[in-house]
């Protein structure tokens, strides 16, 4: 299963009865796959954000016999099915780390053994959206959106290199609402990728390769990367259709749809935090291959702490960014030499259902700030409240309310009020594969100086 916002792969193999080594099983982040002294396979969300694509994902057995998958969650039932598993070893995030069976089989032996090593995913989101009051206007002020991804993975273990290599690709048809008649700084829409222009949108996206090193504790990736898909994110917003929910409008990031070239390291400090430092090309448009060759570079650093209060998991980040390019005098009159800010983020679930899953309340807020005399907006704030389950028998829906307030810079020839967004919505997950979504959104004051605005839509999204 894929879903659009990126999550994790894990993978183990094991020796088959003949002696031949190949791939065995795939879990999701909520499975715990245990061996050699109980470790677990579970890794939370911000541990395994390297490999943030296929989410919820069922445990699969790919065998000499069948092609077929068929759901095991545990190395207990590949053991009953005669596969010796003594010499495995559960790996961290990852699909470039298997941890046996490999010693003996050559890239060769890999590549005509028929195992799972190339795999491709896709899925299609798509929603209506329409402003009925307010904002710049509400005249034929109805449209539709969507998004196709398809992702290629390639599983780079017993290869030369080892690791993964990544394509990601990206087709966009539709207008958003956002520009042309409600006039927001935060967009109606996280797929709304083409602001203002109305054209659609074929891409790479992302193409990369990424390696953990030093027993996964160092982790590289390099490539066309979308920044926004590694720093500045925070957890449990990830369900909010509004794009001020997926990162902060004061950072100038290399996010949807201009991912650009750029190298990531991730550094594990102890067990609950980590060290993440991105340097990026600073002139990022999507349509190219990654490289501007303005010479302009974005460089970001992000620390990460995991933690659990009253027995429930949350986490904290904190962010530092500079840029080296030129950019706008707020104030008018030419240009300032570099950029530069800083961001920081909190989630925390509060109440759950039962100890051993994620249904219960839980919530989140972040906040960036950068300089008023080059940026137009200087400080943004946002958080809000989800829940998991919240009707019997519907345990994996989600129901949630979010507030995000933009401060333009003072430095403005033409000042601007704040605006501020508010978002209610229910996701209602329908079998495996489709995604029913209605939203509401209330804009006070959008684009600091509209008036107030009412926008309703429904998404849909389905997994191939």
């Amino acid at each position: 299963m894929l879903f659009l916002a990126l999550g994790c792969v894990g993978q183990v193999s094991a020796r088959a009865p003949s002696g031949r080594p190949f791939l065995i099983c795939r879990w999701s982040l909520e499975e715990s796959v245990n061996a050699q002294g109980n470790r677990s396979a579970r890794r939370s969300e911000a541990e395994c954000s390297e490999l943030s694509f296929l989410r919820g994902q069922t445990t699969s057995v790919v065998d000499q016999k069948s092609t077929s998958p068929s759901d095991y969650f545990a190395l207990a039932a590949f053991s009953e099915r005669g596969y010796d598993v003594s010499n495995c070893d559960v790996p961290s995030c990852g699909c470039g780390i298997a941890a046996c069976g490999c010693s003996d089989c050559s890239w060769l032996d890999r590549l005509l053994s028929g195992d799972s090593w190339l795999t491709l995913d896709a899925a299609y989101r798509n929603e209506v959206f329409s402003n009925t009051r307010g904002g710049l206007n509400t005249m034929d002020a109805t449209r539709y959106t969507g998004r196709v991804d398809a992702l290629l993975t390639a599983d780079l273990d017993c290869f030369l290199t080892g690791g993964v290599f990544v394509i990601h690709f990206q087709s966009l048809h539709g207008e958003g609402i956002t520009d042309q008649h409600v006039g927001a700084q935060q967009r109606i829409s996280n797929i709304d990728g083409n602001p203002g222009s109305g054209f659609d949108m074929t891409q790479v996206s992302q193409y990369f390769w990424q390696r953990g090193f030093v027993d996964g504790l160092v982790t590289v990736k390099l490539g066309k990367i979308l920044a926004d898909s590694e720093f500045a994110g925070t957890t449990l917003a990830g369900d909010y259709i509004n794009a001020s929910f997926g990162w902060t409008h004061s950072l100038p990031l290399a996010a949807y749809p201009d991912p650009t070239a750029g190298v990531v390291t991730h550094v594990q400090l102890t067990d609950a935090t980590g060290l993440k430092i991105g340097v990026f090309d600073g002139a990022p448009d999507g349509r190219n291959w990654g490289f501007s060759g303005t010479g302009d570079v974005e460089t970001l650093f992000e620390l990460r702490r995991q933690h659990d209060w009253r027995c429930m998991p949350g986490d904290i980040h904190v962010g530092l960014w500079y840029h080296n390019g030129s950019f706008a005098n707020q104030g008018g009159g030419g240009n300032l030499a570099g950029n530069h800010g800083v961001y920081c983020g909190l989630s925390q679930q509060l109440t759950r259902e039962c100890c051993d899953d994620d249904q219960g309340l839980g919530t989140f807020v972040h906040f960036g700030w950068a300089p008023e005399d080059r940026n137009r907006v200087e400080e943004f704030l946002g958080g809000g409240l989800i829940y998991r389950g919240l009707l019997c028998g519907r345990d994996n829906d989600t129901i949630g309310v979010g507030v995000g307030t933009v401060l333009f810079s003072d430095d403005l020839v033409a000042p601007l009020g704040d605006e501020t967004i508010f978002e209610l919505f229910y996701k209602a997950r329908i079998g495996e594969r489709l995604v029913v979504q209605p939203d509401f959104q209330y804009f006070s004051n959008p684009g600091g100086q509209y008036p107030d605005s009412v926008v309703l839509g429904m998404r849909f999204e389905m997994t191939l």
